[in-house]
């Protein structure tokens, strides 16, 4: 492109020096700093990228909204029915995530039998000690559009009675595919 209404006339370069464009005070943040923080600066400032520096201020890296939107979109929500398990503690948080995942791959099954499941609840007991052992009983429950599938198990060790309730749930499930109207048929004339 040129300037003026000719042809070959002087082609104009970005006018002006880099320091009218840059930002002379810009978001900064050290490595340890935390993300929230950062995203914060970001918006309060109206800034669209942070520099991440060390403590002699010498520039480590960049970080962009591209950056810290990645492992969000890594985050699928789940589709299916929800799943709530009762009676673990805080410290019990491991065992939750493995249990909550295995059950919601045990529906996810079960959903082809049963598409009507709307809902997926279990409940934690513990019951009596020995020593540093206790036992527990598991009572899971599928509600469905025409009532509810229940299933129990009990033992000593949490996952693998949870493996046993996952197990008889899914037997549950499948076992109790609705039946299909039967579908009304011609008689023949005589």
């Amino acid at each position: 492109a040129t300037t003026g209404g000719r042809g070959g006339g002087h082609i104009q370069r970005f006018p002006g020096k880099i320091s009218g464009f840059m930002d002379s005070n810009p978001v900064t943040i050290g490595p340890d700093g935390s993300v929230l923080d950062a995203v914060r600066m970001m918006i309060d400032r109206d800034e669209s990228a942070c520099i991440v520096v060390d403590e002699e201020k010498n520039i480590i890296g960049i970080l962009t909204p591209r950056e810290l939107l990645s492992p969000l979109l890594g985050l699928q929500v789940e589709e299916g029915p929800p799943i709530y398990i009762m009676g673990l503690t805080d410290e019990d948080f491991f065992e939750k995530t493995v249990a909550e995942e295995k059950l919601r791959r045990v529906i996810n099954k079960g959903l082809k039998f049963r598409p009507d499941i709307t809902e997926v609840s279990v409940r934690i007991k513990k019951g009596k000690s020995q020593g540093n052992r206790t036992r527990y009983e598991i009572t899971g429950r599928a509600l469905s559009s025409d009532g509810q599938l229940n299933t129990t198990a009990n033992g000593w060790d949490l996952l693998t009675v949870f493996d046993e309730l996952c197990v008889a749930l899914g037997k549950t499930i499948s076992r109790t595919k609705p039946e299909r109207k039967p579908r009304k048929r011609r008689r023949r004339s005589r």
